[in-house]
């Protein structure tokens, strides 16, 4: 039987469970930030400041803030900011679902990203995991000509740590037109020069491609 664990402490080198302290090895707070004191302090004035929520669907200055910053960070010209991360992918495939015909999926892609895509109404085909190979095969097979495809992968893969060969990927789809989409959850704030994720560890840099992060990982955040 499933034994549920209740965390008795912020998250840092050491934790508190079931009354006793133990060294802190798990997880996915990369840096430990949910716990940092300067972000505690920050959640607490914001929140004296702000109340909870605006419980209607106004903006509020710190969402605004948060897409700025965000668009800033990663180099884009917008970025919106949604209170789960699960919901980003399907954000993503919905906002762009007239600029594509067909969805091509890595086989082992997080549940989200299968829940996304199968939500949204086009076709979708799975291809090897990471495979450029399988992919390459995948969009003679199933494309008609004039065809749009979007191909939608985890950037880091949670279980393994394993990453998609994103470059490949963009390469495949260039000559399509087609649009890259990555859930880069476990990428973005680890990976890269700047700590921009798996697109800037694999220098892709393409005007069709999307990203879809979360700030409940690296980033000690919440969304």
């Amino acid at each position: 039987m499933y034994e549920r664990i209740t965390l008795e402490s912020p998250l840092g080198p050491r934790v508190r469970i079931g009354g006793k302290e133990y060294d802190y090895f798990c997880g996915t707070s990369y840096y430990c930030l949910h716990g940092h004191g300067r972000l505690i302090r920050a959640a607490c004035e914001a929140t004296r400041k702000y109340g909870l929520g605006p419980a209607t669907g106004w903006d509020m200055p710190p969402l605004r803030e948060v897409e700025e910053l965000a668009a800033g960070f990663f180099g884009t010209p917008a970025a919106k900011y949604i209170v789960s991360g699960y919901l980003g992918n399907f954000f993503l495939v919905h906002a762009l679902r007239d600029e594509y015909d067909v969805i091509f999926v890595d086989v082992v892609s997080h549940y989200s990203v299968f829940d996304a895509v199968r939500s949204v109404g086009k076709p979708v085909h799975s291809f090897p995991h990471r495979d450029p190979n399988g992919l390459g095969e995948a969009l003679k097979r199933h494309l008609r000509p004039g065809q749009v495809p979007l191909t939608i992968t985890d950037g880091v893969f949670p279980v393994t740590g394993a990453m998609a060969p994103l470059r490949d990927y963009a390469e495949l789809l260039s000559p399509y037109g087609g649009i890259l989409c990555v859930d880069d959850s476990h990428g973005v704030g680890v990976l890269g020069a700047s700590g921009r994720g798996s697109l800037e560890h694999w220098g892709v840099e393409v005007e069709r491609c999307y990203l879809a992060g979360t700030l409940s990982k690296a980033f000690g955040g919440f969304g």
